[in-house]
């Protein structure tokens, strides 16, 4: 958008420019329409007419203090065409230099916006195998609950068959013991 400005103030500036020269110039119209005349008339008449140089009539004072200052307007306005070329010159470079830039700007956007993407799309990435890896902790945690349950459930099992096998063990030890003392006879 700053480009657009840019490009819009030296055009409107170069406008204005050349809006008041013609302003100027229009400002002199009458010296520059007698400039005009006094050299048709000096070609129509080389001679210079009835007049003899050392001779002067207001009229020719007159045409020579116009042409002096058409003469004086035409290297001002020369001088000002220059100038407005050399502006406009290095308005051109300017405007140049700032496409350049804006390219440039431009193309680092959008690298910029691409590695925001990649860096977006990576994030989404690595939000996936945490959330994965959260759900796999939590499995392997139930996981381990239920071994743990089932560990003290065989645990008790176990050690319920221990005790009865122990109790019907020492049962038959009994059994046997009873079966084989001795019989008291008196």
């Amino acid at each position: 958008m700053d480009a657009s400005r840019a490009n819009f103030s030296w055009k409107s500036d170069f406008l204005q420019s050349l809006s008041a020269r013609d302003a100027r110039e229009q400002a002199h119209a009458e010296i520059i329409t007698a400039y005009t005349a006094l050299a048709a008339r000096l070609l129509t008449n080389p001679s210079g007419g009835s007049t003899t140089p050392t001779q002067s009539t207001p009229s020719d004072d007159q045409l020579r203090t116009d042409l002096q200052k058409s003469q004086a307007l035409a290297s001002t306005l020369t001088s000002e065409v220059t100038s407005l070329r050399s502006r406009l010159a290095a308005l051109t470079s300017a405007t140049t230099q700032n496409t350049t830039q804006i390219t440039s700007l431009t193309t680092d956007l959008a690298a910029a916006n691409r590695r925001i993407k990649d860096l977006q799309e990576e994030c989404q990435v690595v939000r996936k195998l945490y959330q994965d890896c959260q759900d796999e902790m939590l499995a392997q945690g139930i996981m381990v609950e239920m071994a743990e349950q089932e560990k003290e459930k065989l645990r008790l099992e176990n050690e319920g068959l221990v005790r009865r096998l122990l109790e019907r063990k020492g049962r038959e030890v009994e059994e046997m013991n009873k079966a084989f003392e001795p019989v008291d006879l008196h």
